[in-house]
């Protein structure tokens, strides 16, 4: 987990009523949304590129 999400006083206010079996579950669900949203924004990054060298070879053809 994010160790600046851990410092947030509404991540205080969410997990102190939780048990520590459902605070470990909540961690381990912030782990993987974190995970998948790095997958995701990679994979937007890896089109942003592709685009760009798409309209860079439209607009400079090589000769």
């Amino acid at each position: 987990m994010p160790p600046d999400l851990q410092e947030l006083p509404q991540y205080d206010a969410l997990t102190s009523g939780l048990s520590r079996k459902q605070r470990t579950k909540l961690i381990e669900l912030f782990d993987e949304f974190s995970l998948s949203f790095s997958v995701y924004s990679a994979e937007c990054f890896a089109q942003g590129m592709r685009v760009a060298f798409s309209l860079s070879q439209q607009l400079y053809p090589l000769e």
